[in-house]
């Protein structure tokens, strides 16, 4: 599947009334994508899970080089009230340098 593809399977995500397990199964595939775009809306879309696998990924991408998937996975991170969660985004919050995904760190955090 290539970078337009995957954008495309990914825009179709949005119009999703449930998301199922195949779906899991592919953004878990994508959040170790090469491209940032991809990983940022993968990010977006974890969002729908509350399983221990998806706080992973986004934890991981929460500790991405590149500030928007970091921003996206922060944003995400906010449906998770667990401690580890809540510990994490305490400390993304002071050693983000990266002004928006700071401002979302803070959010997830609130």
């Amino acid at each position: 599947m290539n970078e337009d593809e995957k954008i495309n399977l990914l825009i179709d995500y949005e119009s999703l009334d449930e998301f199922l397990d195949e779906h899991f199964l592919v953004l878990r595939e994508f959040a170790f994508d090469e491209e940032p775009m991809i990983r940022s809306m993968t990010a977006a879309h974890l969002v729908q899970y509350t399983s221990e696998s998806a706080k992973e990924l986004l934890l991981m991408l929460a500790n991405d080089d590149d500030s928007f998937v970091r921003t996206e996975a922060y944003d995400s991170l906010a449906v998770f009230s667990s401690e580890d969660v809540q510990s994490f985004l305490h400390e993304a919050i002071k050693d983000e340098r990266d002004y928006l995904a700071r401002s979302y760190a803070i959010l997830a955090y609130a």
